[in-house]
């Protein structure tokens, strides 16, 4: 299918040249950067996600346990008043 569809094919060589960016960008966050730093990274590229999604999961994507992510949002929002 994609060798007959050439629209098809640019379409998906695009798609995955994506994925495989925000892979990467993730994995050298995970080595480069501390967890509030990823925490902020994560609440600027993506702020909706903070509120719809929960804590587990979030923590889960961050490499850190919920109770450090709680500590981070408690510092985050104290940093900000």
């Amino acid at each position: 299918m994609i060798e007959d569809l050439s629209d098809y094919q640019m379409f998906m060589q695009e798609h995955l040249l994506k994925r495989m960016h925000h892979y990467s960008k993730l994995f050298l966050s995970r080595i480069k950067n501390n967890p509030l730093e990823r925490y902020l990274e994560l609440l600027a590229d993506s702020p909706h996600i903070i509120q719809r999604v929960p804590q587990h999961y979030i923590a889960s994507y961050l490499g850190i346990t919920p109770v450090s992510l709680s500590r981070i949002r408690n510092k985050v929002l104290i940093d900000k008043k």
